[in-house]
């Protein structure tokens, strides 16, 4: 059983997806494919904490493991390059990874979700041409963590549309 209380994430949404990407893990690996973030430079950060999952890895999955309660993978699943998660929880580390990721992702990046509660933000932002999102990162920020998810590949509005409105069904 994975224990979600070290991650000290606040909402149920962050929750819900950290559980997933833990689940789908027990792969690692690097690929040059994060293209807005720089991978190498994120790993070499000391107290943060990375999981990467491959395409290879994602393709092994049952279809029951990109499926927990009300999130729902399965539109996206497929079309997934890669799955990279970088996580902190020391203020030092939590600034040098927002400094690291936010900057990179303001540039031409739209916000396709927000959730906000309390002292906690959630946002899934995505770089968009035409009818198709290119690669989705989730930003998880609470007070004493910042949280990345970046799901690598090509999305189409149908794909994303599917799983926002799984995550948004409570």
């Amino acid at each position: 059983m994975i224990n979600l209380n070290k991650y000290n994430l606040m909402n149920n949404f962050s929750k819900i997806l950290l559980t997933i990407l833990l689940l789908l893990g027990g792969g690692m690996g690097l690929s040059a494919r994060a293209q807005a973030l720089n991978v190498d430079e994120l790993m070499n950060i000391d107290g943060i904490s990375t999981v990467y999952i491959s395409k290879s890895m994602l393709e092994m999955m049952p279809e029951s493991g990109i499926k927990q309660k009300n999130v729902d993978f399965t539109a996206i699943s497929h079309k997934m390059e890669g799955l990279y998660l970088f996580s902190a929880n020391e203020n030092r580390q939590v600034q040098m990874l927002k400094s690291s990721v936010l900057p990179s992702l303001k540039r031409g990046y739209e916000t396709l979700m927000l959730v906000k509660d309390k002292n906690s933000e959630s946002r899934m932002v995505s770089k968009r041409r035409g009818n198709v999102f290119e690669n989705l990162y989730m930003l998880v920020d609470n007070p004493n963590e910042f949280v990345v998810i970046a799901i690598m590949g090509s999305f189409t509005k149908k794909d994303v549309d599917q799983t926002i409105s799984k995550i948004k069904k409570k």
